[in-house]
């Protein structure tokens, strides 16, 4: 009588160790590593110099299911390994549905949006449609972009983060924007600085050439503001008034009658401006918080809501309180855990930094709507 013998194994918990000994092997074989930190499904480490060419170790870690991402600054890099997913798990289909759910009602939203807002300004049924369709598509791009930009950016720190979801809301702009959630820590504050700023530059960026677009659509009438009577008046930050009376030469005495893809772009200035501001965890306040530290930026915090009050004081403008309210209440959620710095600030997230001070200035309205 033959008999078959297999030793009992664990095959999935073999196969998991077998791939950690593997990633390790290769982590110093191709890196003269300093430091390691395992997060989740991210293994991030500082390296001070590489063995193999960049292309090889990202298509050799590839074959590992990691992706690789480098930061380098001087003779520091800084190199992040995430796993990639083959599969979601049932919790990660449902929130994607969700997220696709939201994102069709938000199409149609900011569709009622636009159809309202073209009003009799287009003199056939195919105009109000484009008019339409231009204003959804030109905000959904800007705020698609904002928040692509913090996925993208959490990507690379080796940041797990949800889908995009926007939010629909039947509003004079169809929605109150979108947003993600961060599903591990943040491996340091070079990592806070990075997703703090990507969103306003990602969608900054995509605003200003919807915005010189729409400017070019738009009606300009050799009136002053001053002598049109009653309707909607939209602030024009510096940003704004460069590219309308200074690359596009238009007279400073005129009025523009925007278009609904002009609209669209101012919007995304004031998103920008509203979320880099120094609060809670708006994006400002990531970047604040990095700079700062946590005792420091909520200091900071509470000043910003005491300022946004007292603006509202002095512009009579309602919505500085909403949004002092809003910000306020968000105070309230714990802030994002970072899981150990393996590096300290550098020299060029705090030059991004100000750079997101000089965005806020650019885009920054004391009064964003009025009416005459």
């Amino acid at each position: 009588m033959e008999t078959d013998y297999t030793p009992h194994t664990n095959a999935p918990q073999d196969a998991y160790l077998l791939s950690i000994l593997r990633v390790r092997q290769f982590i110093y074989n191709r890196f003269s590593i300093t430091t390691l930190h395992v997060s989740g499904d991210a293994i991030r480490f500082e390296a001070t110099a590489l063995r193999a060419p960049w292309r090889d170790i990202k298509k050799e870690s590839r074959q590992m299911d990691y992706n690789a991402y480098k930061q380098q600054w001087g003779g520091r890099i800084i190199v992040t390994l995430v796993k990639i997913r083959k599969q979601r798990t049932p919790d990660e289909k449902k929130e994607m549905r969700a997220a696709w759910l939201l994102f069709i009602a938000t199409i149609c939203t900011t569709l009622m949006a636009g159809y309202l807002m073209s009003g009799d300004s287009a003199k056939t049924w195919w105009g109000a449609a484009l008019n339409t369709v231009s204003f959804s598509a030109g905000l959904l791009l800007i705020l698609g972009t904002h928040e692509m930009s913090h996925k993208i950016a959490a990507l690379r720190n080796g940041v797990k983060a949800s889908p995009p979801k926007f939010i629909p809301v039947p509003t004079i702009i169809g929605t109150l924007g979108a947003f993600i959630r961060l599903r591990s820590p943040l491996p340091d504050e070079n990592a806070a600085v990075d997703l703090g700023i990507s969103g306003p530059v990602g969608g900054f960026l995509m605003a200003i050439p919807i915005l010189i677009i729409g400017i070019l659509l738009s009606d300009v009438r050799a009136v002053a503001p001053s002598n049109v009577p009653g309707g909607i008046y939209f602030a024009e930050p510096i940003i704004f008034k460069f590219i309308a009376y200074t690359v596009l030469r238009i007279p400073s005495e005129s009025t523009i009658f925007v278009h609904p893809l002009a609209f669209a772009g101012w919007v995304g200035l004031l998103v920008t401006m509203l979320n880099l501001m120094p609060i809670g965890q708006l994006d400002g306040g990531h970047i604040a918080r990095a700079m700062l530290g946590p005792r420091g930026h909520k200091i900071l915090s509470y000043m910003m809501i005491a300022g946004l009050i007292g603006l509202g004081l002095y512009t009579k403008y309602m919505g500085w309180y909403l949004w002092a309210g809003i910000a306020a209440f968000f105070l309230r959620f714990p802030y994002p855990p970072h899981s150990g710095a393996i590096a300290p600030l550098r020299t060029r997230n705090i030059l991004i930094a100000i750079l997101g001070i000089a965005i806020l200035i650019l885009c920054f309205m004391p009064m964003p709507v009025s009416v005459g």
